[in-house]
Protein backbone atom coordinates (compact mmCIF):
# COMPACT_ATOMS: atom_id res chain seq x y z
CA UNK A 1 0.00 0.00 0.00
CA UNK A 2 2.73 2.46 0.86
CA UNK A 3 5.30 1.74 -2.07
CA UNK A 4 2.26 2.52 -4.75
CA UNK A 5 0.65 5.11 -2.86
CA UNK A 6 0.43 8.73 -3.94
CA UNK A 7 3.28 10.48 -2.76
CA UNK A 8 5.64 7.46 -3.60
CA UNK A 9 5.49 5.86 -6.70
CA UNK A 10 1.65 6.39 -7.54
CA UNK A 11 0.69 3.75 -9.29
CA UNK A 12 -2.90 4.46 -10.49
CA UNK A 13 -5.61 1.25 -9.81
CA UNK A 14 -3.07 -0.93 -7.64
CA UNK A 15 -4.51 0.07 -3.69
CA UNK A 16 -4.45 -2.14 -1.14
CA UNK A 17 -7.56 -4.64 -2.09
CA UNK A 18 -5.61 -5.05 -5.55
CA UNK A 19 -2.24 -5.97 -4.21
CA UNK A 20 -3.41 -8.05 -1.52
CA UNK A 21 -5.23 -10.36 -4.88
CA UNK A 22 -1.86 -10.56 -6.30
CA UNK A 23 -0.44 -11.71 -3.59
CA UNK A 24 -3.13 -14.85 -3.17
CA UNK A 25 -2.95 -15.32 -6.85
CA UNK A 26 0.82 -15.84 -6.37
CA UNK A 27 1.62 -13.25 -9.01
CA UNK A 28 3.57 -11.09 -6.65
CA UNK A 29 5.37 -12.25 -3.77
CA UNK A 30 7.06 -8.10 -3.06
CA UNK A 31 7.10 -4.92 -4.16
CA UNK A 32 9.57 -5.12 -6.80
CA UNK A 33 7.37 -8.36 -8.58
CA UNK A 34 4.97 -5.28 -10.09
CA UNK A 35 7.30 -4.68 -12.54
CA UNK A 36 7.72 -8.22 -13.88
CA UNK A 37 3.46 -8.29 -14.22
CA UNK A 38 2.17 -8.37 -17.84
CA UNK A 39 -0.82 -8.28 -20.27
CA UNK A 40 -0.94 -12.09 -20.19
CA UNK A 41 -0.40 -12.45 -16.47
CA UNK A 42 -3.49 -9.69 -15.89
CA UNK A 43 -5.81 -10.61 -18.57
CA UNK A 44 -8.42 -13.35 -17.49
CA UNK A 45 -8.18 -12.05 -13.35
CA UNK A 46 -11.24 -11.24 -11.92
CA UNK A 47 -12.00 -7.33 -12.80
CA UNK A 48 -9.01 -7.48 -15.82
CA UNK A 49 -9.83 -7.14 -19.14
CA UNK A 50 -7.49 -6.18 -22.07
CA UNK A 51 -8.34 -2.74 -21.52
CA UNK A 52 -8.20 -2.27 -17.32
CA UNK A 53 -4.96 -4.69 -17.77
CA UNK A 54 -3.52 -2.54 -20.32
CA UNK A 55 -3.86 0.84 -18.03
CA UNK A 56 -2.10 -0.67 -15.01
CA UNK A 57 0.95 -1.67 -16.87
CA UNK A 58 0.60 2.16 -18.51
CA UNK A 59 0.90 3.32 -14.52
CA UNK A 60 3.46 0.88 -13.47
CA UNK A 61 5.75 1.88 -16.29
CA UNK A 62 4.92 6.11 -15.80
CA UNK A 63 6.31 5.32 -12.13
CA UNK A 64 9.72 4.66 -13.81
CA UNK A 65 9.56 8.09 -13.82
CA UNK A 66 9.25 9.47 -10.44
CA UNK A 67 12.28 11.57 -8.81
CA UNK A 68 15.02 9.73 -6.95
CA UNK A 69 13.59 10.97 -3.63
CA UNK A 70 9.92 9.25 -4.02
CA UNK A 71 11.94 5.82 -4.42
CA UNK A 72 13.80 5.94 -1.24
CA UNK A 73 10.25 7.09 0.48
CA UNK A 74 8.37 4.26 -1.15
CA UNK A 75 11.04 2.00 0.37
CA UNK A 76 9.18 2.36 3.57
CA UNK A 77 12.52 3.24 5.63
CA UNK A 78 11.87 3.99 9.31
CA UNK A 79 11.93 7.41 9.78
CA UNK A 80 12.04 8.31 6.33
CA UNK A 81 9.07 9.94 5.75
CA UNK A 82 8.00 12.30 2.81
CA UNK A 83 9.85 15.15 3.77
CA UNK A 84 13.12 13.66 5.43
CA UNK A 85 13.26 11.40 1.96
CA UNK A 86 13.62 14.57 0.20
CA UNK A 87 15.84 16.53 2.57
CA UNK A 88 17.81 13.34 2.10
CA UNK A 89 18.01 13.37 -1.80
CA UNK A 90 18.75 16.93 -1.47
CA UNK A 91 21.58 16.41 0.77
CA UNK A 92 23.15 13.22 -0.88
CA UNK A 93 22.25 13.02 -4.28
CA UNK A 94 21.47 9.54 -5.29
CA UNK A 95 20.83 6.30 -3.41
CA UNK A 96 24.43 4.78 -3.43
CA UNK A 97 25.87 7.78 -1.82
CA UNK A 98 23.27 8.03 0.74
CA UNK A 99 24.14 3.60 1.13
CA UNK A 100 27.51 4.87 1.56
CA UNK A 101 27.41 7.25 3.89
CA UNK A 102 27.95 6.64 7.92
CA UNK A 103 25.36 7.91 10.41
CA UNK A 104 27.65 10.95 11.18
CA UNK A 105 27.50 12.30 7.54
CA UNK A 106 23.56 11.38 7.95
CA UNK A 107 22.95 13.47 10.53
CA UNK A 108 24.37 16.20 9.15
CA UNK A 109 21.07 16.48 6.97
CA UNK A 110 18.27 18.83 8.58
CA UNK A 111 15.90 17.15 10.59
CA UNK A 112 17.38 13.86 11.12
CA UNK A 113 18.82 13.27 14.73
CA UNK A 114 21.14 10.39 15.64
CA UNK A 115 18.68 7.86 16.74
CA UNK A 116 17.44 7.91 12.88
CA UNK A 117 20.66 8.33 11.58
CA UNK A 118 21.60 4.79 12.93
CA UNK A 119 18.44 3.53 12.19
CA UNK A 120 18.58 4.99 8.31
CA UNK A 121 22.14 2.83 8.08
CA UNK A 122 21.20 0.01 10.03
CA UNK A 123 18.39 -0.42 7.41
CA UNK A 124 19.95 0.23 4.42
CA UNK A 125 22.84 -2.15 5.39
CA UNK A 126 20.22 -5.25 5.66
CA UNK A 127 20.93 -7.62 3.14
CA UNK A 128 16.71 -7.65 1.82
CA UNK A 129 17.03 -3.71 1.46
CA UNK A 130 20.31 -3.90 -0.67
CA UNK A 131 18.52 -7.19 -2.65
CA UNK A 132 15.31 -4.78 -2.86
CA UNK A 133 17.27 -1.45 -3.51
CA UNK A 134 19.38 -3.97 -6.46
CA UNK A 135 16.08 -5.31 -7.86
CA UNK A 136 14.43 -1.87 -8.45
CA UNK A 137 17.69 -0.15 -10.20
CA UNK A 138 17.32 -3.07 -12.44
CA UNK A 139 13.67 -2.13 -13.34
CA UNK A 140 14.85 1.22 -13.95
CA UNK A 141 13.57 3.30 -11.05
CA UNK A 142 15.36 6.46 -10.81
CA UNK A 143 18.45 5.94 -7.83
CA UNK A 144 20.00 9.47 -7.76
CA UNK A 145 18.76 13.26 -8.60
CA UNK A 146 19.16 14.63 -12.01
CA UNK A 147 20.34 17.59 -13.23
CA UNK A 148 21.62 20.45 -10.49
CA UNK A 149 20.15 21.22 -7.35
CA UNK A 150 16.64 23.25 -7.97
CA UNK A 151 16.74 26.33 -6.66
CA UNK A 152 20.40 26.89 -5.53
CA UNK A 153 20.27 30.53 -6.29
CA UNK A 154 16.22 31.62 -5.62
CA UNK A 155 15.06 33.28 -3.54
CA UNK A 156 14.35 31.72 -0.63
CA UNK A 157 18.06 29.85 -0.68
CA UNK A 158 19.52 28.81 2.94
CA UNK A 159 16.43 29.26 4.26
CA UNK A 160 15.04 26.44 6.47
CA UNK A 161 11.25 25.33 6.34
CA UNK A 162 9.10 23.33 8.31
CA UNK A 163 4.91 22.96 7.47
CA UNK A 164 2.35 21.94 9.97
CA UNK A 165 -1.65 21.91 10.10
CA UNK A 166 -3.26 22.15 7.11
CA UNK A 167 -2.96 25.30 4.65
CA UNK A 168 -5.84 25.87 3.04
CA UNK A 169 -5.81 25.21 -0.50
CA UNK A 170 -1.68 23.96 -0.19
CA UNK A 171 -1.38 20.85 0.16
CA UNK A 172 1.84 20.42 2.05
CA UNK A 173 3.72 18.27 -0.73
CA UNK A 174 2.49 21.13 -3.30
CA UNK A 175 4.11 23.82 -0.09
CA UNK A 176 7.40 22.04 -0.13
CA UNK A 177 8.00 21.34 -3.92
CA UNK A 178 7.18 25.41 -4.57
CA UNK A 179 9.75 26.30 -0.89
CA UNK A 180 12.95 23.88 -2.35
CA UNK A 181 11.94 25.54 -6.48
CA UNK A 182 12.76 28.73 -4.60
CA UNK A 183 15.88 27.12 -3.27
CA UNK A 184 14.64 26.78 0.27
CA UNK A 185 15.06 23.55 2.36
CA UNK A 186 11.70 22.11 4.00
CA UNK A 187 12.33 19.47 7.15
CA UNK A 188 10.44 17.97 9.42
CA UNK A 189 11.52 19.00 12.83
CA UNK A 190 11.81 22.55 14.51
CA UNK A 191 15.15 23.66 16.28
CA UNK A 192 17.22 26.77 16.29
CA UNK A 193 18.14 26.68 12.54
CA UNK A 194 14.80 26.79 11.39
CA UNK A 195 13.95 29.98 10.13
CA UNK A 196 10.47 29.99 9.53
CA UNK A 197 7.29 27.63 10.87
CA UNK A 198 4.77 27.43 8.41
CA UNK A 199 1.32 26.95 9.99
CA UNK A 200 -1.96 26.03 9.43
CA UNK A 201 -5.16 24.47 10.64
CA UNK A 202 -4.69 22.57 13.88
CA UNK A 203 -0.72 22.55 14.02
CA UNK A 204 0.13 20.32 16.97
CA UNK A 205 3.35 20.60 18.51
CA UNK A 206 5.44 22.03 16.39
CA UNK A 207 3.94 24.83 16.53
CA UNK A 208 4.52 24.99 20.16
CA UNK A 209 8.17 24.15 19.82
CA UNK A 210 8.82 27.31 17.34
CA UNK A 211 7.25 30.00 19.97
CA UNK A 212 9.22 28.56 22.76
CA UNK A 213 12.73 28.32 20.25
CA UNK A 214 11.49 32.07 19.13
CA UNK A 215 11.59 30.55 15.67
CA UNK A 216 9.02 33.05 13.03
CA UNK A 217 5.44 31.37 12.41
CA UNK A 218 4.12 32.70 9.28
CA UNK A 219 1.06 31.29 7.19
CA UNK A 220 0.04 30.44 3.73
CA UNK A 221 -0.06 33.98 2.25
CA UNK A 222 3.20 35.46 3.84
CA UNK A 223 4.72 32.10 2.33
CA UNK A 224 3.05 33.24 -0.78
CA UNK A 225 5.12 36.98 -0.25
CA UNK A 226 8.42 35.10 0.25
CA UNK A 227 7.85 32.98 -2.86
CA UNK A 228 7.08 36.06 -4.73
CA UNK A 229 9.60 38.48 -3.38
CA UNK A 230 11.93 36.99 -0.81
CA UNK A 231 12.75 37.80 2.92
CA UNK A 232 13.75 40.99 2.50
CA UNK A 233 9.92 42.48 1.84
Amino acid sequence: KHFVSKGAMDIDGLGEKQAYRFLQDGLITGVADIYELTEEKLVGLDGFGEVSARNLLAAIEGSREVPFFRVLYALGVPGIGYVNARALAAQFRSMDALMAASAEEIEQTEGIGPVLARTIVETLAEKRTRELIERLRGYGLKMEDEGPPPGADGKLAGLIFVLTGTLPDLSRERAAKMIEAAGGKVTGSVSKRTTYVVAGSEPGSKLARAEQLGVDVIDKERLLELLERGPAN
